[in-house]
This record gives C-alpha cells, sequence and structure tokens, in this order.
C-alpha cells in the first residue's frame, strides 16, 4: 500500500509538470525537490491518506485523470467522476481513434498503395 506522504510527493511531481514548463514528470521519475515535512504543514492531508486507501495501486492514474481536468491541482476539484470518467475513455481509446480516422481512411483507399500500408500498420498488434 502506498502511503499518504508518497501520494502526497507524486501530486507535487504531478503538479510540477502540469504547472511549470521546466519539469517532466516522466524524465525526473517523479522525484522533486518537495520535503517529506512539507506533508505535515498540510491541512488537506485528508484527501492524500483518503487517496492512498481508495485508489491503492492505481493513484497515478487517478491523479493524471483529475490533473487533466483541473491543471492547477487544486484537490478541491479532484474528483471520483473525473478519475470513472478517464478509465471509460481510456477503456474506449481504441474505438474513439478509429471513428476518427476514418475519413482520413476513406481518402486513403483512392490511392490504394497508401491505403494498403496504412492499414497494415492499424492492424498490427504490439
Amino acid at each position: 500500500m502506498t502511503e499518504p506522504i508518497d501520494v502526497y510527493l507524486m501530486y507535487c511531481a504531478m503538479k510540477a509538470h502540469f504547472s511549470k514548463g521546466d519539469y517532466d514528470f516522466t524524465k525526473f521519475g517523479g522525484k522533486t525537490k518537495v520535503s517529506r515535512n512539507s506533508f505535515w504543514k498540510r491541512k488537506d492531508r485528508y484527501f492524500f491518506v483518503r487517496t492512498s486507501k481508495k485508489y491503492k495501486d492505481n493513484i497515478q492514474d487517478y491523479l493524471l485523470a483529475n490533473f487533466i481536468i483541473e491543471n492547477k491541482g487544486w484537490i478541491g476539484n479532484f474528483s471520483d467522476e473525473n478519475y470513472e470518467k478517464w478509465k471509460d475513455r481510456m477503456s474506449r481509446l481504441t474505438k474513439i481513434f478509429k471513428g476518427e480516422i476514418t475519413p482520413y481512411l476513406k481518402i486513403l483507399k483512392q490511392k490504394e498503395n497508401s491505403y494498403l500500408m496504412f492499414q497494415k500498420i492499424l492492424t498490427q498488434n504490439y
């Protein structure tokens, strides 16, 4: 189980990623210079406790889904609904992509070689 303080540190790293132009969460592996002691100074620690218990292995996904909606990172706007909508969208991503790419495939059909090559790329399983 992830500790609430670790959820807080991940939150700080993601907040820096979404609100600052010079921090890349992936590049720095979610590490920041935020001190662990700063967690104990926050009055909203309960959010991190609740999140650590409720989402256990999906904490990063929960935070990401909410930062997409609330990129300034105000946790008052973080919600289970944002996370559920994000999970639903991720589960339908292939269908959404195919729906959005279909008009372009119709254009490519006019040029047989281009269409076949593109179709082969889309149907490969990785």
